[in-house]
């Protein structure tokens, strides 16, 4: 199954896992960079949104990965996704950003009554000045509540186990224990934070996949055992979208154009969380066959420039040029390109293409000239 949240186009969608990395025209810059946390290209799911950019989904050990990555193999955006993939009702949503309209939401749950229960919904909201929000909806979507962030304070003790494990620990709260003889879990891995004012929350992960989503349940224990708070937090809802030069905010072209003359707008993207434009991304390139990508962050209004240039063989890093060195013999200098964030000092990344009879290989450091990846070119 393919899921597919805010994408303005989607050309092919592609199944890795079986298929070739240049089958359907996907670029194998985008298939490497997903190769190097999926080296297996086990259940990845990509879509192409747009000439140069692809949507890559996939699931890993801890969380689902969910990224957009330009045809030269630069990831654009990256969210690691934890959570029921389940969606927040909109009307919830426009109440939330009615009472905060300048907040966002970070993070969701659906309020349990017991495992199979549900009777709401509880958002927190980052507001303006950092700060968060509590708000309470009840099975009517009605606010019930709304309170600043009240988390149980410093956390005195963790514990990291199992349904299976916990019962024969004696370090483990005897309130945990009593909740777990009460309460159906099998097969699932268990959290256990001790606050100093003696309640507890456990995080209960199970080992089933629901959608390639990793499942958790949290339950908050006051100090006498009573469940004060039991809920299932849903994975962020991000949507990323392609966007026109029209729509890209003016402030991305104002810094390129202090930063280079004579570019090409190639593409702009945007990220959305929970529905409400979070970040921005536009690739730009000028005469001199340099690149740029332009970010914008919202939330902190910060902009940021990375830049690619042409290099020689004699500007890669030592640690470099010893890998190709004792990887190939007889290599010929193509071309290559670092990458650094403007005002950084050091480089970000570098790209080499060499010729080793008569084909080329890409071999992908990273600022300090430590190996990323390689690949053939097809």
């Amino acid at each position: 199954m393919f899921f597919l949240l805010g994408i303005a186009s989607c050309d092919s969608v592609v199944d890795k896992s079986t298929a070739p990395p240049n089958d359907d025209g996907v670029p194998q810059a985008v298939v490497e960079v997903i190769r190097v946390s999926n080296p297996g290209m086990a259940d990845v799911l990509l879509s192409r949104v747009s000439k140069d950019v692809w949507q890559a989904d996939f699931p890993v050990a801890t969380h689902r990965s969910f990224m957009l990555i330009d045809n030269e193999g630069e990831i654009l955006f990256e969210n690691k996704l934890v959570g029921s993939p389940q969606t927040l009702p909109q009307v919830v949503k426009d109440e939330v950003y009615r009472i905060v309209p300048e907040g966002f939401i970070e993070e969701v749950a659906v309020v349990l009554q017991n495992s199979q229960t549900k009777i709401g919904h509880l958002v927190e909201v980052e507001q303006k000045d950092g700060q968060r929000r509590r708000l309470r909806f009840n099975a009517n979507n009605a606010l019930e509540s709304n309170t600043t962030d009240d988390r149980a304070g410093r956390v005195t003790a963790l514990f990291l186990t199992t349904v299976e494990q916990l019962k024969n620990d004696t370090r483990i709260p005897s309130v945990v224990k009593q909740f777990f003889e009460t309460h159906n879990y099998a097969s699932a891995n268990v959290s256990i934070y001790v606050y100093e004012d003696k309640t507890t929350r456990v995080i209960v992960t199970n080992t089933v996949r629901d959608k390639n989503s990793l499942i958790t349940t949290e339950i908050l224990l006051d100090a006498n055992g009573q469940i004060k708070e039991w809920i299932m937090p849903l994975e962020k809802e991000i949507g990323y979208e392609i966007a026109t030069q029209n729509e890209t905010p003016s402030r991305l072209s104002e810094e390129l154009a202090s930063q280079t003359t004579n570019w090409t707008w190639n593409y702009s993207v945007r990220e959305k969380q929970f529905g409400k434009i979070n970040k921005w991304k536009m690739r730009a390139t000028n005469t001199l066959q340099e690149t740029f990508w332009m970010s914008l962050d919202v939330r902190a209004n910060q902009l940021s420039t990375t830049k690619a240039s042409y290099i020689t063989a004699a500007e890669l890093p030592a640690s470099a040029r010893q890998y190709i060195d004792s990887k190939w013999s007889n290599w010929q200098w193509a071309k290559g390109r670092k990458l650094q964030l403007i005002g950084e000092p050091k480089p970000t990344k570098y790209v080499a293409e060499i010729r080793v009879n008569g084909e080329d290989n890409v071999v992908v450091f990273d600022g300090e000239g430590q190996w990323i990846f390689q690949y053939k070119k097809m």
